[in-house]
């Protein structure tokens, strides 16, 4: 079908063609770039920024922890518990700053599931946290931050029954109470919520771990068709063009050839024509020559004719006026001749009278 093809129809397929190919591999690796944008997205927008909020979340919370069990610390002077304070406080702000991170990335309701799990522990937490640092302000407000050094001190000194003991039972109590609330209660609670946050960063991580995966194989098919189009591409061009040097080509060639027969022909005929003219030229150039001549000729014979007609009208003038004189010698000639003749008829009649005369006389 192709070769039936006229040759304006034969270029336009074969551009096309290379067209769609261009199109196509341009499409896949439109495609594969999409794709790799929705996993860079989803990598750089999403996955990481809500790992790096949860992590930093829950190195605030370590951070609490820490401070909590130095909180702890009997021997703990004010000092160094207005720093640990200062440090849950700082804690508190980076918690709450990327909580806010966090909850600004969109998440998939799978992880909402698991955040709201989180955020319940999270708060259980933060309510025995909270109730923790109160019985702590209440025990450091006695000012005794070792009750049983101060025990053993005033039972020492024989003070067993003094107020301050009855101060020190207070401490105790209120110690006792700090330990039991922090083992039994917050710190399960602290574990519960730590186990909830890594949940979700592992559900997180997984996402991005996932996306990774995804991004390689679409990196992988998207290199692949790269490669097929690299060879692709330049194979078929190398058959198109061959194709159409056959196709196309040879006919070109051969009509361009006929095309140059014809030229050539062409060319000796007119260089046969141009060589005629120039030989009729030179012809006409000698015929005009000649015909100067003849003209200057003509010009010479023509100038001698009119002084010869000049010479001959002065003649005839002369002629002319010898003729005239002539004329009138001979018209008097003529007058005289009519009148001779007049006398001799005037003779002869005279003549006729006499015969006459004679005759009667005989």
């Amino acid at each position: 079908m192709f070769r039936n093809m006229n040759l304006q129809t034969k270029l336009i397929s074969a551009f096309i063609l290379m067209g769609l190919i261009v199109f196509v591999f341009a499409a896949v690796g439109w495609s594969g770039v999409s794709k790799l944008s929705v996993h860079i997205n989803t990598l750089g927008e999403d996955s990481l920024p809500s790992v790096t909020a949860l992590w930093n979340i829950n190195e605030g919370k370590t951070q609490i922890q820490a401070s909590e069990q130095l909180l702890f610390d009997p021997e703990m002077t004010n000092p160094e518990r207005q720093e640990a304070l200062a440090r849950i406080q700082n804690a508190w702000k980076q918690i709450n700053e990327n909580f806010q991170k966090y909850e600004k990335i969109p998440n998939t309701s799978e992880e909402d599931k698991n955040y709201k799990e989180f955020q319940q522990n999270w708060d259980a937490w933060k309510k025995a946290h909270e109730k923790l640092l109160n019985i702590e302000q209440d025990y450091n407000q006695l000012g005794i931050r070792n009750p049983w050094k101060r025990q053993v001190q005033l039972i020492s000194q024989g003070k067993g029954n003094s107020p301050e003991i009855a101060a020190v039972k207070t401490a105790l109590e209120l110690r006792t109470k700090m330990d039991d609330y922090g083992s039994s209660t917050e710190e399960p609670l602290f574990k519960r919520a730590t186990d909830s946050i890594k949940s979700v960063i592992a559900f997180n991580q997984e996402i991005a771990d996932k996306t990774k995966q995804s991004a390689d194989l679409d990196l992988h098919q998207t290199g692949f068709w790269v490669v097929v189009g690299m060879i692709l591409g330049p194979v078929t061009a190398i058959i198109l063009g061959i194709f159409l040097s056959i196709t196309i080509a040879k006919p070109i060639d051969k009509a361009l050839k006929g095309i140059v027969n014809m030229i050539v022909s062409s060319s000796s005929q007119i260089a046969a024509t141009v060589e005629q003219q120039e030989r009729i030229v030179n012809q006409q150039a000698t015929a005009v020559n000649e015909t100067t001549s003849t003209m200057d000729e003509l010009g010479a014979s023509s100038r001698q004719s009119a002084e010869q007609a000049e010479s001959a009208l002065d003649n005839a003038r002369q002629v002319l006026n010898l003729a005239e004189e002539g004329a009138t010698g001979a018209r008097q000639v003529l007058n005289q001749a009519e009148e001779g003749a007049t006398g001799a008829r005037q003779v002869l009649n005279q003549a006729e009278d006499g015969n006459k005369v004679v005759e009667k006389s005989l």
